[in-house]
């Protein structure tokens, strides 16, 4: 999803949330990494902290949607074109601070997560060419050698939102359609129409499944530590009588499970509701808690929290209202 879409969204909270990379692989929890809106339209920089919010770093400029390696190297994408245009490319900023690009084209690049053995990437792009090159895209870690992951049937609009297991023979995705033709459709919120599932496939984009039905509008996925677990977003699409919340459930997208939800919305967008929800989650590399993003009402905003494993034990990392958002989850280093 393109940052100005991505803007409105967590602006007035349209259905569709914010696009995030995730890959979080066994170890002890250490800083987290998260996009902070500047107050210019289509800008976020991105920053770590410790897990507590203390301690902020600065990253980038105009950087978003970032990743964690299990040794420690940062990925994200940044903006290397004119402000509000698409081309986003991707760097890596290794344990020592020193900050490499290793994409440099015109176009999107955007999601990135990498390998449980960090000697690959797997990232969404539409190479300048959307819809006919959207999907997801796996290169070495360095940028090259780069081969298609997925393809877009007719009425999907994108996929994004990688994350690979932690033996590394699956990638967890979002994938996202539009219309008004699909059985079931979804609800109209704020003029759009979106239905969200949850895909897995292998890296070597062999056997393609789709784990959650479109009319549970799952998507956001993070592989647990243990691989045992996935947890993501459920209503994606916020609408009417619903609110994004966040879940667990098995691999193949069994005994989905709540972890933290605040409860129905109870009215469409073109009433400007109270509206709220929970979305975009990740778990710590301990496997113990969850990072999400909580959105607290017009009146309240957004905040950043941590629960436990469990759904216990509740924690405000920034608290509303805060202009942090796409959160990701780093190793302890040194």
């Amino acid at each position: 999803m393109r940052p100005l879409l991505l803007i409105t969204s967590l602006a007035v909270f349209l259905g569709v949330a914010a696009p995030a990379a995730q890959a979080t692989f066994p170890g002890p929890d250490g800083r987290i990494a998260y996009a902070q809106y500047t107050g210019v339209a289509d800008i976020a920089d991105l920053y770590t902290a410790r897990p507590d919010g203390s301690d902020p770093q600065y990253v980038a400029a105009d950087g978003w949607d970032s990743s964690w390696s299990a040794d420690g190297r940062l990925i994200f994408n940044q903006n290397t074109g004119a402000p509000g245009g698409e081309s986003y490319n991707l760097f890596v900023q290794d344990p020592g601070g020193t900050i490499h690009q290793i994409t440099d084209e015109p176009y999107w690049h955007g999601t990135p997560a990498y390998s449980p053995d960090g000697s690959q990437i797997v990232f969404e792009s539409d190479l300048g060419q959307y819809p006919a090159a959207e999907g997801l895209y796996i290169s070495d870690a360095d940028g090259s050698n780069r081969r298609r992951l997925t393809r877009m049937p007719e009425s999907m609009i994108f996929d994004q939102d990688p994350t690979w297991s932690p033996d590394g023979t699956r990638i967890a995705f979002l994938r996202v359609r539009s219309g008004d033709g699909f059985r079931g459709r979804a609800g109209k919120w704020w003029g759009h129409h979106y239905q969200a599932a949850i895909y897995t496939v292998a890296p070597d984009g062999s056997d393609l499944r789709r784990i959650t039905a479109w009319g549970r509008d799952v998507g956001a996925p993070d592989w647990s530590p243990s691989g045992r677990r996935i947890v993501a977003t459920g209503y994606w699409d916020t609408r009417s009588g619903q609110s994004s919340a966040v879940y667990t459930m098995r691999p193949d997208g069994k005994d989905i499970r709540h972890l933290f939800d605040d409860g129905s919305n109870t009215s469409n967008g073109s009433d400007h509701p109270e509206v709220h929800g929970s979305f975009d989650p990740r778990y710590s590399p301990s496997g113990r808690r969850v990072l999400f993003l909580r959105f607290l009402g017009f009146d309240g905003g957004l905040e950043m929290d941590t629960v436990g494993a469990d759904g216990g034990g509740l924690e405000s990392v920034f608290a509303a209202p805060t202009d942090v958002l796409l959160p990701s989850w780093g190793p302890l280093l040194g």
